[in-house]
C-alpha cells in the first residue's frame, strides 16, 4: 500500500469518527471541501479577510474529549500558514465580531508530528474561534 493511499484511509476513518461524534452531539455542522467542519455562531457583516491582511483572532483549542488545551490570541497574516490549516480556511469565512466552533480532522490540524505537550500526533480537535 502507497503512503498516499495510506493517509487517504486514515482521512476517510477520522472523517467517519467525526460525524459520529456531530451525530452524538447534535452538532449542525457544515463540512467545507477539504474536511473541515465548522458552525459560524454570529454572523456580521464586516468585510472577511483576504490573503495577506492581518486577521487578529482568539481560540481555544479542546481535544474530542473536551479538554482544553491550549488558548491563544494573537494576529496573523492571512496566507503565511502562521497557523494551522483549518483555522486559517474558518477564518476567510468570517467577519470581525463572527464566532465560530470548528472540528479539524488531524491533516488540517497538526498532523503527524502533533503540537508538542498539547495535541498528539494524528488527533482531532475542537476549536471555538473568535475574530477580533
Amino acid at each position: 500500500i502507497s503512503v498516499q493511499k495510506a493517509n487517504e484511509l486514515l482521512i476517510a476513518g477520522e472523517d467517519s469518527i467525526i460525524a459520529a461524534y456531530i451525530r452524538t452531539k447534535g452538532l449542525k455542522m457544515t463540512q467545507s471541501t477539504s474536511g473541515l467542519w465548522y458552525e459560524i455562531k454570529s454572523k456580521n457583516t464586516g468585510k472577511k479577510p483576504r490573503e495577506l491582511e492581518n486577521c487578529k483572532l482568539w481560540y481555544s483549542v479542546s481535544l474530542l474529549t473536551d479538554s482544553i488545551v491550549m488558548e491563544r490570541t494573537e494576529t496573523i497574516v492571512i496566507g503565511k500558514k502562521q497557523i494551522i490549516n483549518g483555522i486559517e480556511e474558518a477564518l476567510m469565512l468570517m467577519s470581525p465580531g463572527d464566532e465560530a466552533h470548528l472540528l479539524i480532522p488531524w491533516h488540517l490540524a497538526y498532523g503527524m508530528k502533533g503540537s508538542g505537550d498539547e495535541v498528539p500526533a494524528y488527533t482531532s480537535i475542537k476549536v471555538h474561534l473568535k475574530r477580533l
